[in-house]
């Protein structure tokens, strides 16, 4: 387990680091279809969810109103990391039906839930959390081709 969670721990730091470097470069692409192998793993590509997301939350505070999600595919079972203006933040609790992510995030010790519906090269849904109820949109900024 300690080693999976290694795992995801690199395999999203990677998407973090390329993210940022592409951003200003080029648009990173991956196969449409199919898996990728990354140190001896194989990754889910060609879904609608799998890839980095740039997002703004309408109205949410400062620092918290936009960031990137990445969602990893791996094994049927998927992975979210929220990066934010004040700090790193792993999803739990995701769920996934066709194109519809939900997960929760533990931020400053409160639970914040997600509900995000990709569609295309588009993600919208809104998040809940003891603040408020915020608007989130997104635009896939890594993802397969």
């Amino acid at each position: 387990m300690k080693n999976q969670f290694n795992l995801v721990r690199g395999i999203f730091g990677m998407l973090a680091f390329l993210s940022f470097s592409f951003c200003f470069v080029l648009h990173a692409t991956v196969p449409s279809k199919g898996t990728i192998v990354l140190k001896g793993k194989s990754i889910t590509v060609g879904d609608n969810l799998v890839g980095g997301w740039e997002y703004t939350a309408l109205g949410a505070p400062e620092g918290y109103d936009k960031g990137l999600i990445l969602i990893v595919g791996q094994d049927g079972q998927y992975q979210v990391q929220v990066q934010t203006g004040m700090g790193t933040f792993v999803g739990e609790n995701v769920t996934v039906k066709k194109n519809t992510i939900s997960f929760t995030l533990m931020i400053e010790g409160g639970l914040v839930t997600v509900n995000l519906t990709a569609e295309g090269s588009k993600m919208s849904g809104k998040s809940s959390s003891p603040e408020g109820d915020y608007v989130i949109e997104g635009v896939k900024s890594i993802s397969p081709e």
